[in-house]
């Protein structure tokens, strides 16, 4: 257990309990029961003489030591087995028990949690199904506020939970940390991304962006941040088969051990190739163990759909004996789930047409027949954040108050002086109506307009509202159009919130960090994006780093953004260190549209976008 969360849960790290009293035996796919496995020791632990009834006897008044015994504990003699030592034969061997401040006995103080009741409530708790295998080993000490649990998971992850008159009121999350007995490395809240062009499409350096055509973005949105990701830490190369893959490796060796997620093989059947599946189970199992053997976590994306029936090129698709090999690697894929440390998500099943004897696409998921739109990306996403929020507890990324704002006594403040959006007296530009937050302006590119209100979220922070509408007639620019050399150029196209930065606040390698909440109501239409940005100007010059960078000029299919509602914690990726002479710096939202002639697929007439917007708690952090 890290001295992190040892501090989270200061009252267990009390205990000595020794790591080789506890294995992780696995009882299906990416499940682990934790369980005793040395009885003997532990009761001697809780003998009169032992460390733990000695620290139990120097606690102070009004706690008790608790453990809650499994049924399936295997019963000894007197003097070896743990729950003859605490229940002395006397009572049901089931239960919960305590041994009071200085008491020379133990007192049974109740049956066990009832499992469904905290499955029930460490869901609503989480937001995700937790399901847990039974409540095998408990520690515990008991305080005013009930006694503090620790519950086992199907993933083989601890709770720790107090339960007061039957109701879960807080809870921590952790992975059992076990290396000798069989249990997971500490592995680092990092995020790597690994594969062909489905995986290096999410992302882009110089600047740094994460994308709406990949799943990156849409993973952070769903995660709300537990992971970090830097743009460098992909080492996704498009076109590569699996092979080519496995030559990738130098870019993870030596990296700290976090979690890869990697989506690659359908190049190897791609047309004018045709590999057996022994070839390209080869190369994926070569990578397998090198990565585990470097202490990382694998999530592998069990491959995409390939081929559709919007006529791009791409769209034809594989032959049948590809689509068979493909079906086959598919299964691979899912085999390595019984493996530690090894976790397998299926978007598969999302994105094809359930009918189609090639296995293709469903029309409105990808804009070439390979290659996902943001319906794709976001059906990834919903795969692989289940895995990553089961592993790794919430992480704080969002502002909390007005009160923490940059200064030099608060040089991690934050950098715009309102990043609560507070008040109504901010400056509104062409197209745009309504109230915005104080010291914050708002321009609408040509052919839209906007109406801003004020709200608050459940925990009464304002909350920004705009409702966009109206057809786009400007003509933006993506970064890589004509000419990779000219940035993305999405403000005719879009409707502009944005919050000036003092350049005096920024000095000469300082890297900064932006994060938001944003969300879009059900029934958006012809959105590309909602896009979270920080901008920095020098010598002229403006570089500007996007969370969701839109594609507004291309004429590609299936480039909107989703029409159900959506949202969540959007993290734009850190600066490289800053240079000297920054002239001007800004905090920026472009929600928008698409160019003239760029619809879904090309128009000669200019489609009406309409989305309703939410933005909250929007800050720029020095994190350096």
């Amino acid at each position: 257990m890290s001295e992190l969360q040892k501090r989270q849960v200061s009252d267990l790290d009390q205990w000595p309990v020794p790591a080789r009293l506890l294995t992780q035996q696995q009882i299906g796919p990416n499940q682990y029961r934790t369980t005793l496995t040395n009885a003997a020791d532990l009761a001697t632990m809780f003998a009169s003489s032992g460390p733990i009834a000695d620290r139990i006897n120097a606690m102070s008044s009004g706690y008790s030591a608790i453990v809650a015994l499994p049924a399936d504990l295997p019963v000894g003699t007197a003097e070896t087995d743990l729950r003859a030592l605490v229940v002395g034969g006397s009572e049901a061997q089931n239960g919960v028990w305590g041994k009071n401040t200085g008491a020379s006995s133990w007192t049974r103080l109740g049956p066990l949690p009832d499992v469904e009741a905290v499955e029930t409530a460490l869901t609503a708790l989480t937001g995700r199904v937790v399901t847990l295998e039974g409540v095998t080993l408990v520690f515990s000490v008991t305080g005013e506020d009930g006694p503090l649990f620790a519950i086992t998971d199907a993933y083989g992850n601890v709770y720790f939970a107090i339960l007061r008159d039957g109701a879960i009121v807080c809870r921590w999350l952790e992975d059992l940390l076990d290396t000798d007995t069989g249990g997971a490395a500490e592995v680092n809240p990092i995020l790597y991304v690994a594969g062909d062009s489905r995986g290096d499409r999410s992302t882009d350096p110089d600047p740094d962006r994460t994308t709406t055509v990949g799943w990156v973005w849409p993973l952070q949105l769903m995660t709300a941040g537990r992971l970090d990701f830097q743009i460098a830490n992909s080492i996704a190369v498009g076109g590569d088969n699996s092979e080519q893959f496995l030559t990738r490796l130098p870019g993870l060796e030596g990296k700290p051990p976090g979690v890869v997620v990697v989506i690659i093989s359908t190049n190897d059947r791609s047309p004018g190739a045709s590999w057996p599946y022994s070839r390209t189970r080869s190369a994926l199992e070569s990578w397998q163990s090198t990565v585990l053997g470097w202490g990382h976590r694998i999530i592998w994306i069990a491959e995409m759909p390939r081929g559709d029936n919007n006529g791009q090129s791409g769209s034809g698709g594989m032959t049948a004996d590809n689509a068979s090999i493909h079906q086959r690697v598919r299964q691979w894929f899912f085999a390595q789930s019984k493996k530690p440390n090894v976790f397998v998500a299926d978007p598969y099943r999302l994105m094809v047409d359930p009918t189609s004897a090639l296995g293709f696409a469903r029309d409105d998921m990808m804009i070439d027949g390979l290659h996902g739109g943001p319906l794709s990306g976001f059906a990834i996403a919903s795969e692989v954040a289940p895995i990553i929020n089961a592993l790794y507890p919430p992480r704080p990324r969002l502002i909390g108050s007005a009160a923490d704002v940059y200064s030099t006594l608060n040089r991690t403040g934050a950098l715009n002086g309102n990043p609560m959006l507070v008040g109504s007296d901010g400056v509104l530009g062409t197209g745009c109506g309504g109230q915005l937050a104080d010291n914050w302006s708002a321009v609408a590119g040509e052919g839209l307009s906007a109406m801003f209100s004020k709200g608050s979220d459940a925990d009464g922070a304002p909350v920004q509202t705009v409702w966009v509408s109206g057809a786009p007639t400007g003509v933006g620019y993506d970064f890589k159009g004509s000419d990779p050399t000219v940035p993305t150029d999405a403000d005719p196209v879009s409707v502009v919130i944005r919050q000036v930065i003092s350049p005096t606040r920024l000095a000469a390698g300082d890297i900064v960090e932006v994060t938001g909440h944003i969300a879009v109501e059900a029934g958006s239409t012809n959105l590309r994006g909602v896009a979270l940005c920080f901008s920095y100007t020098v010598g002229g010059v403006t570089t500007r780093l996007w969370a969701g960078e839109p594609k507004v000029t291309r004429s590609n299919p299936n480039l909107d953004l989703p029409s159900y509602a959506w949202g969540g914690v959007a993290i734009v990726p850190q600066t490289p260190a800053l240079p000297a002479g920054i002239t001007a710096a800004a905090i920026e939202v472009f929600i928008a549209g698409a160019s003239s002639g760029s619809a879904n697929p090309a128009s000669p007439t200019n489609l009406p976008l309409n989305a309703t917007v939410t933005v909250s708690r929007l800050a720029a952090r020095k994190v350096n």
